[in-house]
């Protein structure tokens, strides 16, 4: 690579970075992929479809795809239980298949990309997440093409370098994303107290008769206790369509 050469592509990655940079929204796990996934698509040369795939546990899914062919494409690759994209989330490898057709590694998974019409894959690895300290997120970022041998040297280092830059802002979302989670059901949970209490005030019940009301109403209208005790609070009254569950002297208070 000459110096006019190096200096175009350093001009194309800055331009890569801040086009992800601008495209991440409110920087949610979905808005994130969803920005790598297009940057991929205008700034990796010869890439026709992109997708994302995501492991937690045992379990792999498309947590996101520009269309049906890179879905069917990830899709085919969880079936089958081998593929760039399952091996890129487990090994945080990049995985380079030139021809499906004929790469010998997995010949059978070859056959039924190029029934969807994908001749190349690559698939580059996001990193790994773990939002709660015990549960781990993986995830690649995978590229597929309609021609043989569509990625050169310079679209996997673009690719590479595209993932670098996305890997840790998705793995920072999707721990922000658990923390908010947990902190709006510490709230919730919060609410159960208070909940009682304005049961017990605004229909004359004891404690435990105003703890079996909230519980009878979660059970019968299939919501969580602590998300109607929220909502409890917030009216300082019972949903009116709970009220039904109360007895006939407290419904008259």
């Amino acid at each position: 690579m000459n110096v006019n050469e190096a200096q175009r592509l350093q001009r194309h990655l800055a331009t890569l970075l801040a086009e992800f940079a601008a495209g991440r929204g409110d920087e949610t796990p979905p808005s994130v992929l969803n920005a790598a996934i297009q940057v991929a698509l205008d700034r990796v040369g010869g890439v026709t479809s992109a997708s994302v795939t995501t492991k937690a546990a045992r379990a792999f899914t498309i947590a996101a795809s520009s269309d049906h062919t890179a879905w069917a494409a990830d899709h085919l690759q969880h079936e089958l239980g081998h593929g760039p994209a399952i091996e890129a989330v487990i090994t945080q490898e990049p995985y380079h298949l030139r021809d499906v057709v004929h790469d010998r590694r997995w010949p059978e998974l070859g056959e039924k990309l190029a029934a969807e019409n994908v001749f190349s894959v690559l698939s580059v690895p996001l990193g790994v997440a773990s939002p709660d300290g015990s549960k781990v997120i993986s995830a690649s970022l995978n590229l597929y093409a309609t021609a043989v041998d569509a990625f050169s040297p310079a679209s996997v280092l673009v690719a590479s370098m595209l993932a670098a830059h996305a890997g840790p802002s998705w793995t920072g979302a999707v721990c922000a994303s658990r923390v908010g989670s947990l902190e709006r059901g510490m709230t919730a949970q919060l609410n159960i107290g208070p909940a009682i209490g304005v049961l017990m005030v605004r229909y004359e019940l004891d404690h435990d008769v105003a703890f079996e009301l909230l519980r009878t109403i979660s059970n019968r209208s299939n919501r969580k206790v602590a998300d109607l005790a929220t909502e409890i609070v917030k009216a300082r009254d019972l949903p009116a369509s709970a009220t039904q569950f109360l007895r006939p002297t407290a419904a008259r208070a």
